[in-house]
């Protein structure tokens, strides 16, 4: 695994995600390569990538999204998408 030499500035709806996985019992470990974090709960593994609502990536993303495309994982944007990843709710079930 690449080692970065600076640390990864964490994207600002990363922290309300990660209270909300913790709140069900998740087990949340942050990453920086492949995804963001990696989600242990009820016995399952996910990755997922957390990205701002509507922000794209940027040009020099390009060597992570090649990375990424071995790995499964989930885009989620806020709560209720990395509750549904986990099969807590059903995608688009609930607002945040």
């Amino acid at each position: 695994m690449r080692r970065l030499s600076h640390a990864k500035t964490r994207d600002g709806n990363e922290k309300p995600i990660v209270d909300a996985l913790e709140a069900i019992g998740a087990k949340v470990q942050r990453l920086d390569d492949p995804c963001d974090l990696l989600v242990a709960y009820e016995g399952r593994l996910k990755l997922l990538e957390v990205k701002p609502p509507k922000r794209k990536h940027r040009a020099d993303q390009q060597e992570q999204r090649d990375r990424q495309a071995d790995w499964p994982h989930d885009v989620v944007t806020n709560e209720a998408e990395a509750l549904a990843v986990i099969g807590i709710v059903p995608r688009g079930g609930i607002e945040t």
